[in-house]
């Protein structure tokens, strides 16, 4: 799985829990800096194929 499909994947998952109601705020910014990371991770890739 790519690291895009993986953070589609993580935050539609966080915004289903957030429907219904079963968000745990002391784990909220953990999960958001996963999804962030997941986001970063191919851009950070490319960069670093323009650079070689």
């Amino acid at each position: 799985m790519s690291a895009l499909e993986e953070a589609k994947q993580a935050l539609a998952e966080l915004l289903e829990n957030a429907r219904v109601g079963n968000i745990i705020p002391i784990r909220l910014p953990s999960q958001i800096e996963e999804i962030q990371a997941s986001l970063l991770q191919p851009e950070q890739e490319h960069q670093d194929e323009i650079a070689d």
